[in-house]
């Protein structure tokens, strides 16, 4: 009789961005930056199934809040102070980050035992590419609201 190994050696290499710079990513690049990085770190930790699936439809509809969000709150801004509205335009921002960070916390802390080591965040560049394309898609909402 042969003997079969019970536990069988399968790498499952993660890597992943600091958890806590997503913060940033939304802060400063919106909710469409803070969705992308924040898959983007899912798809590193290799979230599968109904989770990954919650991420991207939580994601969807984050994105889609904060545009009507957004619509809705221009005209406002126009009429009042708009720098007392700025934490308004991020709340919907920083709730994603919350999200994410919620979701990713228990998969980050098993990679961080098991590997040890992050990447950061903007050493690729990709946060800068797609907050410019957040900062295009709210610029766009704000100059159609001063058009109507």
């Amino acid at each position: 009789m042969e003997h079969k190994p019970i536990l069988t050696y399968s790498p499952r290499e993660t890597r992943s961005f600091r958890i806590a710079s997503l913060f940033y990513a939304a802060l400063f690049g919106g909710a469409i930056t803070a969705a992308a990085m924040g898959l983007l770190n899912a798809r590193m930790l290799m979230i599968k199934g109904k989770k990954l699936a919650l991420l991207w439809t939580v994601s969807i509809l984050f994105v889609a809040v904060k545009i009507a969000y957004e619509a809705l709150l221009l005209p406002v801004a126009f009429e009042v102070d708009h720098r007392l509205l700025f934490p308004l335009f991020k709340l919907p921002d920083l709730l994603l980050f919350l999200f994410f960070y919620h979701m990713l916390k228990t998969p980050y802390r098993l990679h961080m035992i098991y590997h040890g080591n992050y990447h950061y965040l903007f050493h690729r560049g990709i946060a800068l590419l797609i907050g410019a394309v957040s900062i295009a898609i709210d610029l766009t909402i704000v100059t159609s609201s001063i058009m109507k």
